[in-house]
């Protein structure tokens, strides 16, 4: 997280100083990077999903710096923040769900109760 957050934040710089090279270059970069953590962290369809919106805003704001298109650019910026606040939200509610399962004491069995042995009275034995 901590190189797309740098990343961004030099497309940030970027789109303020009109340098399209240099949004091209970071937003490529984050490309690379998001392509490795979704081999390595493909956890389930929505994960896929946020990566899938993740790599089409990038994918934005790269053709849009080829154009220099800075409309474009800060469409694609807005895109790939909210993929990202989304993509976290959904990091920590795995993190919180899988805290909580550790957390709770595993269920104990009851113990089997011994079978009730039926006491027949013996009519003759009296």
């Amino acid at each position: 997280m901590k190189h797309k957050l740098r990343y961004s934040q030099n497309i940030l710089a970027g789109m303020t100083r009109g340098d399209y090279k240099m949004i091209a270059k970071q937003a490529a970069a984050m490309k690379f990077m998001n392509r490795i953590e979704g081999v390595v962290r493909c956890r389930s369809t929505e994960y896929r999903k946020e990566l899938a919106t993740f790599s089409k805003a990038l994918d934005r704001i790269e053709k849009s710096a080829s154009h220099e298109d800075l409309d474009g650019v800060t469409q694609g910026f807005f895109k790939l923040t909210g993929s990202c606040v989304q993509c976290h939200r959904q990091l920590r509610e795995w993190d919180n769900d899988a805290s909580s399962d550790k957390a709770k004491p595993a269920a104990k069995k009851a113990p089997a109760e011994a079978p009730v042995a039926k006491q027949t009275e013996n009519k003759s034995a009296r």
